[in-house]
């Protein structure tokens, strides 16, 4: 029986996208050591450099309570979006809401799992522009 997901992105899309933006705030950490090595003091490019970390590290900090939550809502719903969490609910593609492997079974293994959220984050993509996403094989 196939059910919809929960509102909303799911709990693994919504920890990836932190971990990616996580990169933003941690390259420019980065890039105000090395400034700071190098002997440049305060000034506009600094501080905007600063604020800019801050703003984006403090929401990236948002995404793992929020991914914590939607992670119970879905186990409540009896399906899960993560690859290697609750083997004893039926596994959802994150993006779609596909079911990709049934309650029991063995877990994906990962390079199948990536394919599979690759697949499903393009399908989304096109189906988001107006058109239709590409049949399931």
């Amino acid at each position: 029986m196939e059910r919809n997901l929960l509102p909303g992105p799911s709990s693994f899309a919504i920890r990836r996208a932190g971990f990616i933006g996580f990169s933003v705030p941690l390259s420019l950490a980065l890039l105000a050591l090395l400034l700071m090595q190098l002997g440049v003091g305060a000034s506009w490019f600094t501080n905007i450099l600063i604020w800019t970390m801050s703003a984006t590290g403090v929401g990236c900090m948002f995404c793992w309570p929020w991914s914590e939550s939607k992670e119970r809502k879905e186990v409540r719903a009896s399906y899960t979006t993560w690859p290697r969490l609750h083997q004893e609910l039926e596994q959802r593609d994150p993006y779609l809401g596909k079911v990709i492997r049934r309650p029991g079974e063995a877990f994906l293994n990962w390079p199948e799992f990536r394919a599979i959220c690759k697949e499903s984050r393009a399908a989304a993509r096109t189906s988001s522009t107006g058109r239709t996403p590409p049949l399931p094989r």
